[in-house]
């Protein structure tokens, strides 16, 4: 089973503005600019809110695609507007915020959307999808308080007043973009243990004993680093339940390496030990084996058929279990994901 893997979330939401002045030449040049933003904006939430339910990627292309014509035609629009009284400062920060826009939702998704497949099969290329994500945002983030900063200083210019009122959408894309932020700190620490686990595992199908001591070993240290980590996140927005489900599936990892983990090594350890043995019996004749070989072989056989049938069962539970408690983490997102974000 395949874990889910982090979703790509949209940082942007605007604080539709009312101007508190009676009709004006300035009021209405501002509020010229201000409509643009709901339709640029119920597109965002619609792009925004696919992408959040993983729908297919043609629908999720689709609403790019409006997303994309809405920007441009906008784009359009503020290309011939005029100025304000010889005054380009506030359609300039429009047409760059809009320019800013197209290019990070075009070139900018689609250099995310080439690492996505790639991030779940490393840490490192998680934490490189993961981070150019957070850039992305960051400049996107940037462009809408330039917007912001030039809307305000144009306001001031005209003794103009600003009242700020976060819309609907506005409100819902903030929480999107909160709840998938917080999702992804969360959301790393449980990968790094995962694929720790997941390398453990194979270790276990080697039949290698250094290896798998090595990967258990491995699978300890950072799972213990991980939960430490979980540990010191707060809760989202006093909701402490995705972080709970990532301690619990953190805990199982630690109880893995501390139970089943030593059994693996000791029984691996032991057949590790007859494989030597083995070969020195097979390389000599019977007549020639001393009897500390043939007991020493007789003995192994012994114990390693001992082990066997607990070992064979145990790690049926233990495939059973890692179903199991990946079925619930996987559950416990899409819990958390459709109650703060959709």
């Amino acid at each position: 089973m395949a874990t889910r893997l982090s979703f790509f979330f949209i940082v942007i939401f605007f604080a539709n503005a009312i101007l508190a002045q009676k009709d004006s030449p300035s009021k209405i040049y501002l509020k010229h600019y201000f409509d643009m933003y709901v339709p640029i904006q119920k597109d965002m939430w619609q792009f925004s809110i696919s992408v959040a339910k993983e729908d297919k990627s043609e629908v999720v292309e689709k609403r790019r695609h409006d997303l994309l014509e809405t920007l441009n035609r906008y784009k359009s629009i503020v290309g011939v507007s005029p100025n304000f009284e010889n005054d380009s400062s506030l359609r300039l920060a429009v047409h760059t915020w809009i320019t800013t826009s197209e290019d990070l939702f075009k070139k900018g998704y689609n250099q995310i959307i080439l690492k996505k497949p790639m991030a779940k099969n490393s840490v490192e290329s998680m934490i490189d999808y993961l981070n150019s994500k957070e850039q992305w945002s960051t400049k996107l983030e940037q462009a809408n308080e330039n917007l912001d900063n030039a809307a305000e200083a144009f306001a001031n210019k005209y003794s103009l007043r600003i009242v700020e009122e976060d819309t609907r959408i506005g409100v819902r894309i903030k929480r999107i973009n909160e709840a998938f932020r917080y999702y992804d700190k969360i959301y790393i620490n449980f990968f790094q243990a995962y694929i720790h686990e997941a390398r453990f595992n194979q270790a276990v199908n080697t039949q290698n004993y250094d290896t798998v001591k090595l990967e258990l070993d491995l699978l300890k240290k950072v799972t213990e680093t991980c939960l430490n980590n979980v540990l010191a996140i707060d809760n989202f927005n006093n909701d402490p339940f995705l972080k709970y489900a990532a301690i619990n599936i953190l805990n199982s990892y630690i109880t893995t390496s501390d139970s089943y983990g030593k059994q693996v090594l000791e029984f691996y350890k032991v057949q590790s030990d007859f494989n030597e043995i083995k070969a020195v019996v097979s390389s000599k004749k019977r007549e020639d084996l001393t009897p500390d070989e043939i007991s020493q072989y007789n003995s192994l056989v012994k114990k390693r058929n001992s082990l066997a049938p607990a070992f064979n069962e145990n790690t049926q539970l233990f495939n059973h279990s890692r179903k199991v408690e990946l079925r619930e983490w996987n559950l416990a997102v899409e819990e958390f994901i459709s109650k703060n974000a959709l």
